[in-house]
């Protein structure tokens, strides 16, 4: 018998998510990359639920292997905090960093508390991160999971509010057949949540050789 102690191992998160994806995204199949899909859009629904912003759009580019999520919520928050320099990369690479542990910031959650982007973004090529807050625009971006700089860039001024995702999925982590992102897929959930969230026009764009559009909004 070789299994001793010495056989243990106590892996980083970054290190256990991309070599156990399916623990953390619930498959590493075809359906890996919806399920990435639909952590993205439960923060922006998060948003929606709690009365910051009323539309969110999702865009489907590179022939369906690249999707970006935009919110018109109130913006992911940046900066240094007292336990790190760069909120952003905790946020964004570490299990249970999240605002929504307390509820005077969210009531109703329909995402992970700290883990469903984090899983997102270490099983992505490219994961980017735009946030609208407070006056200004910032910019963070992570490779393979690893960020690309130490604090959140700024990118201009602007009175929007919100946040802009945009990931490619790592198919060398999933093993996924052709495109990452089905259109009608997607279309037929953000369909299904227009229903259950008042209010909210939800809108679907495919930006390729076959441009498609399709948009809900979500009645009382």
């Amino acid at each position: 018998m070789s299994y001793t102690a010495d056989s243990i191992q106590v892996k980083d998160f970054r290190s256990a998510c991309r070599s156990m994806p399916g623990m953390y995204i619930g498959t590493d199949g075809q359906d890996a990359a919806f399920n990435c899909f639909l952590e993205v859009l439960n923060n922006a629904c998060d948003e929606a639920i709690m009365g910051r912003g009323n539309i969110i759009e999702i865009t489907l580019t590179d022939d369906c292997d690249t999707l970006i999520c935009k919110d018109s919520g109130a913006g992911v928050p940046h900066g240094p905090n007292k336990d790190c320099e760069e909120v952003l990369i905790e946020l964004f690479t570490s299990a249970h960093s999240s605002g929504k542990f307390d509820e005077t910031n969210y009531k109703k959650v329909r995402g992970m508390h700290g883990i469903g982007t984090s899983a997102v973004c270490v099983c992505s090529k490219t994961f980017k991160v735009w946030t609208r807050r407070d006056g200004a625009e910032y910019y963070i971006e992570f490779i393979d999971g690893i960020p690309q700089m130490k604090v959140a860039q700024y990118i201009k001024a602007t009175k929007e509010t919100g946040s802009t995702f945009m990931f490619t999925p790592d198919k060398q982590i999933f093993r996924i057949d052709g495109p990452s992102f089905d259109y009608e897929r997607i279309r037929q959930e953000l369909e299904l949540t227009s229903y259950f969230i008042p209010n909210v026009t939800f809108i679907l764009e495919y930006k390729g050789n076959n441009t498609k559009r399709s948009s809900f909004i979500g009645f009382m």
